[in-house]
């Protein structure tokens, strides 16, 4: 049996860093589901749509799903640029004609995760709080022109679009009110 440092050194060399920012992102998300009182599910296989969100309701005294859903796909990226009041990403042209695509069921949005350059800061852990470090954007891009790029598109989300509960909450007001199709 090794010791600890030997064991650190290990698994810091058996995960990706984009693996790394990848579940970082998903578990920002999941929070940020959870805090806002939705069920969240990842799918499997990436066929285009990263997960879901689920409404809820009370009937009878329980808590069942209401049928209403959001799709999401997720980007983590240290190459997020901010200027002026909008955020800068170059997203692959694949993903970007998943997101305008207007022959789906589900209303789909993109979520942008930034991370800050230095890996180090990535998340902070005390004994008081942990802190996810920089935030999320989404955006919504159905019906928009397809790209005939075939490997970027850069795409700008407004600031004001941070994905927070208070943005997934009224996202999914939109869709139960049929205003997100």
């Amino acid at each position: 049996m090794g010791n600890i440092e030997s064991t650190i050194e290990y698994i810091e060399d058996t995960i990706t860093e984009q693996h790394i920012k990848e579940g970082i992102s998903k578990e920002y998300v999941k929070a940020i589901a959870y805090y806002t009182g939705l069920n969240i599910k990842e799918y499997e296989y990436d066929y285009g749509i990263d997960g879901t969100f689920s409404g809820v309701k009370v009937r009878d005294g329980r808590i069942v799903s209401n049928g209403f859903n959001l799709d999401f796909q997720l980007k983590a990226s240290v190459n997020v640029v901010e200027e002026g009041d909008a955020v800068k990403y170059n997203l692959e042209a694949k993903n970007y004609n998943d997101l305008v695509d207007e022959e789906t069921g589900t209303p789909r949005i993109l979520i942008l995760y930034k991370l800050p350059r230095d890996k180090e800061t990535w998340i902070n852990v005390n004994k008081d709080k942990t802190i996810f470090n920089c935030c999320a954007w989404w955006c919504y891009l159905r019906g928009k022109e397809p790209t005939n790029n075939k490997e970027k598109k850069t795409i700008r989300i407004p600031k004001n679009q941070q994905f927070d509960e208070k943005s997934l909450k009224q996202l999914m007001n939109q869709v139960m009110r049929g205003e997100l199709i």
